[in-house]
């Protein structure tokens, strides 16, 4: 989650409701970042392409 997204508290909120209720689920946050910074490549190139590991890993597992 980027830490200045306005949705930011309300990710970690649902993340520990996931880890309550028994799913497996990862969190990181993202310290300086606004919301959707993952999808401006030349602005954030590591950001962008961790992102894109994350959903190529989820596609792949399930998980």
């Amino acid at each position: 989650m980027n830490e200045c997204d306005p949705l930011h508290d309300e990710g970690v909120v649902f993340y520990r409701k996931l880890l309550a209720a028994g799913v497996p689920a990862r969190c990181r946050s993202l310290i300086g970042t606004v919301h959707a910074v993952e999808i401006l490549p030349r602005c954030a190139p590591d950001i962008s392409a961790n992102t894109a590991n994350d959903i190529a890993y989820l596609a792949r597992t399930g998980k």
